[in-house]
C-alpha cells in the first residue's frame, strides 16, 4: 500500500470516529511533531501539519488513534501495523517517564522519616 492511501486509511477512521479534523500548514516548524489530539473548548480535535512528511503525519495520526477506544473495525495490514508501532511507541513513552519518576526520586537525598513514626513507633501513645 502507498502510504497517500495509508493516511487515507487512517483519516478516514478518525473521521468514522467522529473526531473533527483540521489539516492546516504549522507556522513554526518542528523536527517531529506533524500533529495530534488537542482539546479545544472541551472538544476533541485531531491537528494534522500539511507541511510535514506523510510518515510523520501517519504516525500523527496512529498516535491519536491508540489514544482513543477503538471500535472492532476492519482495516488493513499496514494500518494495523502503523497503530501497533505507535502503541509501542506510547508504551515506552510511559515507561521512560515512570524511570525518570523513579530515578528524580532517589535523588531527592535520603529520606527523614517523620517524627513519632521512626522503628514503628505510632505517632501517640
Amino acid at each position: 500500500m502507498e502510504l497517500p492511501q495509508l493516511f487515507a486509511e487512517l483519516l478516514g477512521l478518525c473521521k468514522k470516529l467522529a473526531l473533527p479534523i483540521r489539516q492546516e500548514t504549522m507556522k513554526v516548524p518542528t523536527s517531529r511533531l506533524a500533529g495530534g489530539l488537542v482539546r479545544l473548548k472541551g472538544r476533541p480535535i485531531v491537528i494534522v501539519d500539511d507541511g510535514a512528511p506523510i510518515v510523520d503525519r501517519i504516525a500523527a495520526l496512529a498516535d491519536v488513534l491508540v489514544a482513543v477506544p477503538l471500535p472492532i473495525v476492519v482495516l488493513s495490514p499496514e494500518a494495523k501495523v502503523a497503530l501497533a508501532r505507535a502503541r509501542l511507541r506510547r508504551r515506552r513513552a510511559r515507561r521512560a517517564s515512570q524511570k525518570v519518576r523513579r530515578l528524580s526520586r532517589r535523588s531527592c537525598g535520603p529520606r527523614v522519616p517523620r517524627a513519632g513514626t521512626a522503628a514503628g513507633l505510632p505517632d501517640r501513645l
